[in-house]
């Protein structure tokens, strides 16, 4: 999970992580966190050499609006997505209106208007789409 902590003797997870004589991190647990900045910054001054950083500077650099582009892409495949739904609907619609020519001519010749015949498409058209979206969202 996020900033998920694994406690190990410092000797073995250096020999795990083929690091031995090094490290990578250190965590700092304060007891009074209004303390932090001060502390930070005491740290900063003592160890020039080292990046510090307290926790909201931390989980903000691992947070995903730190990765560029990343909105952009979610934008691009949540709008694929919804043309490729309208591609559907669109295409069994199509095949609905071809599979029932003979029951649209049978309606015209019985005095249905145009307009008549296209509410009725247009409301299975929508009723499905509603079946669809409450399906999917479930």
């Amino acid at each position: 999970g996020k900033l998920s902590r694994l406690f190990l003797p410092l000797a073995q997870i250096q020999d795990l992580s083929a690091n031995t004589g090094k490290l990578t991190a250190i965590y700092v647990k304060l007891d009074d966190p209004k303390r932090t900045e001060e502390v930070v910054a005491q740290l900063k001054n003592t160890l020039t050499d080292y990046r510090i950083y307290s926790l909201e500077e931390f989980v903000s650099l691992i947070s995903p609006d730190n990765i560029p582009m990343l909105q952009q892409f979610i934008r691009v495949i949540i709008a694929l997505g919804v043309l490729i739904g309208f591609l559907v609907v669109f295409l069994s619609m199509y095949t609905a209106v071809l599979e029932r020519t003979r029951e649209i001519g049978i309606l015209k010749a019985l005095g249905a208007s145009p307009l008549y015949v296209l509410n009725i498409l247009l409301r299975e058209t929508i009723l499905l789409s509603l079946c669809g979206t409450l399906i999917g969202i479930l």
